[in-house]
């Protein structure tokens, strides 16, 4: 996990990526309210229904794959999950 903001870096090396982990993974990186990126993966749909997060995704399959989305309008692509792998 990234911080946009404070540009803090969490990694953690988990066993077998189940929703338990990655509940714990995300439990312990990201406060309450805290707004999480990630892509369409069925193992991060539990994400928003957590202490008050905000989950917001992109999908990157198919041939209208998308990578970023500017959802409030501003011209900026907030939403993506590309930080850590640029």
């Amino acid at each position: 996990m990234v911080g946009r903001e404070s540009g803090e870096v969490r990694l953690d090396v988990i066993e077998t990526a189940s929703l338990v982990e990655l509940d714990d993974v995300v439990d312990k990186a990201c406060l309450e309210g805290t707004t999480v990126n990630t892509d369409e993966w069925n193992g991060s749909n539990r994400i928003g229904k957590r202490h008050g997060r905000v989950h917001q995704t992109v999908d990157h399959t198919g041939p209208k794959g998308t990578w970023a989305l500017d959802q409030d309008g501003d011209g900026v692509r907030e939403v993506h999950c590309n930080t850590l792998e640029g």
